[in-house]
């Protein structure tokens, strides 16, 4: 056997037995421990001999001050002056199940919080559409580079296959939280700019084909790259944001207003930016300053010097600040050596760390990791390391941060609406001698901007709310799910509200009205699953007051419902539900 085949051999091995410990490590009970003495990087800047505590679930305790550290280390059983585990002596095993009650001492390394990759296909040989065991190796490749969660990246197949593929994302995700969902880049994509996507199985979305994928997901689809300028682009926006997931507006050639209108129908992300859309132009702008305007948008970025050179990478940076998520759309041969590849049912020649086509040289991938990503954004491109540890954990809460932004942005117009309105209202009562139906018809005016105001400023409250709550609840947490499904009945009853103010149509009034004890029935139920958290574990209590005040404020916006939709009913018909609403 020749050296280079036993090499082979051997670090095939390797990564199968780094696999088999991320098995066993996510399969045991969470364990408390502690790391001290680290140069802490994050988004919120660089913080010296900086120490950590985790009780196995979350982080319970930081900081700098070492009597603080024993403290917290002695309220979840570790002793802080036991003999510390070192970083350098831990090998790779090691450093991946740990030992119960572990305390690590990183001797000035850097720390930084786990990397979140939202548009990555693969690394060590495997594909994420390569089933079960291409997922295990895959990710190991990405966790061992401090990818600690994923976006699983499913590519171009035909429709079957790929409803197959997210068939297994779905089985993995209960076993597996390092597996956030599936994103699907394809097979909605523009022919002209379809990069290495088998053009064979490209299709418009079509609400049948977006049907079935929704429901081969079974909810674990997080994310679908959508050309908006397809016959049914914008449509399938819509339906793909009405059941949860993000839409990505990419692989298109999308003038500047259809990518607004997809923007404006639902879609939360620009995938990679630069690479497979239409370019930015002074007659001709396109899809990137569309993405670049909307402060809903996440912008991906690939900074691997290759798909984007520096330059550009700085140049689209600064476009959009703390809305750039850092990806790889790392391939197969990630952390490989130059070889022969399939990306799909597709021939790809590696040749020094790039990735092309054999058909015809199309750019197919990279074998970037964030790791790398973030090294060369500080060393190579002069970021700030809180920057470009930042722009690793972008994508963490990447519809929730969008989404909060844009809430916080537009409860600030809903409030000068409000006092317009009023304004009008009250100079109209000023101005002239109402009858009684005029001064009725006005007072019933301000009362209900006045509610509308006030579910904006619910919303305002549970945007802000958001970011942190994302932080220490995953998805799939029975709470949270029971939050979202409340607060799926709370905009239903919005929606219906707002039918009822257009139209004065009394029965979406009396659909309101019949939801409101749905919405207080579903407060009072995940009030009691909050309860039993918390009287199981103690330690939850924070968290469990954060998804407490969400559920409270999605109770109120229904209480505003419900009075918008009885105004329109006494407007209308003379009668109230309310006695006490005058």
């Amino acid at each position: 056997m020749a050296g280079s085949e036993l090499e082979g051999m051997k670090m095939e091995q390797s990564r199968e037995r780094f696999a088999n410990d991320v098995d066993v490590a996510l399969a045991q009970p969470a364990s408390p421990f502690a790391i001290r003495n680290a140069r802490k990087v994050d988004a919120r800047g660089v913080a010296e001999h900086y120490w950590l505590v985790s009780d196995g679930s979350a982080i319970i305790a930081t900081g700098n001050r070492d009597a603080d550290f024993a403290a917290a280390c002695a309220s979840v059983g570790l002793d802080a002056d036991a003999d510390s585990d070192s970083v350098s002596s831990a090998d790779s095993g090691n450093a991946m199940t740990g030992s119960a009650g572990s305390v690590t001492d990183a001797a000035g390394r850097m720390m930084t919080p786990g990397y979140v990759d939202i548009h990555a296909h693969g690394s060590w040989g495997s594909s994420f559409d390569d089933g079960v065991q291409g997922i295990r190796l895959a990710r190991a490749g990405h966790m061992m580079h401090g990818t600690t969660r994923q976006v699983l990246s499913l590519i171009t197949n035909p429709l079957d296959v790929m409803c197959a593929n997210l068939e297994t994302v779905h089985g993995m995700m209960s076993a597996r939280p390092d597996i956030l969902g599936a994103h699907l880049e394809g097979p909605f994509l523009a022919l002209s700019r379809k990069g290495a996507h088998d053009p064979e199985c490209l299709k418009d979305p079509v609400p049948e084909y977006v049907d079935r994928l929704l429901q081969a997901a079974g909810g674990c689809l997080r994310q679908i790259t959508i050309a908006p300028e397809l016959p049914h682009g914008i449509d399938a926006i819509r339906r793909f944001a009405a059941a949860g997931v993000v839409p990505a507006v990419g692989h298109c050639d999308a003038d500047y207003a259809t990518a607004r209108k997809g923007f404006d129908a639902g879609a939360g992300i620009m995938t990679h930016m630069f690479n497979a859309m239409n370019g930015l132009h002074h007659r001709e702008p396109g899809p990137i300053p569309a993405a670049v305007e909307d402060p809903r948008v996440t912008i991906e970025l690939i900074n691997d010097g290759f798909h984007v050179q520096n330059p550009m990478v700085r140049l689209g940076f600064g476009f959009a600040p703390h809305r750039t998520a850092f990806v790889t759309d790392a391939m197969a041969a990630t952390d490989c050596p130059d070889s022969h590849y399939l990306l799909g049912a597709l021939d790809v020649d590696v040749i020094d760390g790039h990735a092309r086509l054999v058909s015809n040289g199309a750019i197919a991938g990279s074998t970037l990791t964030l790791e790398k990503a973030v090294q060369r954004a500080v060393l190579e491109l002069g970021f700030t390391p809180a920057d470009a540890v930042e722009a690793a954990l972008e994508a963490l809460c990447t519809a929730d941060a969008a989404a909060a932004a844009a809430i916080v942005k537009d409860d600030g117009r809903i409030n000068n609406m409000e006092r317009d309105i009023e304004h009008r209202c009250m100079t109209l009562l000023l101005r002239q001698q109402p009858v009684a139906g005029d001064l009725r018809r006005i007072s019933t005016a301000i009362k209900v901007v006045t509610d509308i105001e006030r579910m904006g400023d619910h919303a305002a409250d549970i945007a802000e709310i958001i970011p942190h709550l994302v932080t220490v609840r995953r998805d799939g947490d029975p709470a949270v799910s029971q939050a979202i499904r409340m607060g799926q009945k709370a905009h239903k009853m919005i929606l219906d509200a707002l039918a009822a103010l257009a139209g004065e149509d009394e029965p979406a009034a009396q659909k309101v009205i019949a939801a409101d004890d749905e919405v207080d029935y579903d407060f009072n139920a995940i009030k009691h699953t909050l309860a039993e958290e918390i009287a199981a574990d103690p330690a939850k209590v924070d968290a469990a007051l954060d998804l407490l005040m969400v559920i409270k404020y999605l109770e109120r916006i229904g209480d505003h419902a419900v009075n918008v939709a009885e105004w329109v009913e006494f407007v209308r018909t003379g009668r109230y539900h309310n006695e006490n609403m005058f």
